[in-house]
């Protein structure tokens, strides 16, 4: 397969995924996906993230690091939380989606499951009585 036959393939799910999803509106709580955002790491730790991953300076130096469906679904869907995995690194980012600080996206990137690594993570996530109950009907 040539480069761009694969890069079609794998921006594809996600671009159908933000057609489906432009009517959510902000609703989102929680977006999961495999590949993180495209330059994500702008929002994050990107130091931290070197030290444990140096291979990837050079994707992140040309803004190549991240898939640009999950950027466009990230910014049409707004969501409160964003997981995903891919690069098996643990890697946080606060994205603004506004000026003022009030929408925002907290993502993390989960790490790969083995002895004497960093992959658990718990959370909790509130939620509103005002969501719970449109949720319920």
């Amino acid at each position: 397969e040539e480069e761009g036959e694969v890069k079609k393939q794998e921006t594809e799910p996600a671009n159908q995924q933000q057609q489906r999803g432009d009517d959510a509106n902000g609703m989102i709580d929680i977006l999961i996906s495999h590949d993180w955002p495209r330059n994500i790491t702008d929002h994050g730790n990107v130091r931290k993230l070197l030290w444990k991953k140096r291979f990837l300076k050079n994707d992140i130096r040309s803004r190549l690091l991240g898939n640009p469906g999950a950027t466009r679904l990230m910014k049409a869907l707004k969501p409160r939380y964003y997981f995903a995995a891919h690069l098996h690194t643990k890697f946080a980012a606060l994205v603004e989606h506004d000026n003022d600080g009030c929408h925002c996206t907290r993502f993390l990137a989960l790490d790969k499951v083995v002895p004497g690594r960093d992959f658990v993570q718990i959370l909790e996530i509130p939620t509103s009585s005002a969501n719970n109950k449109s949720r319920k009907g």
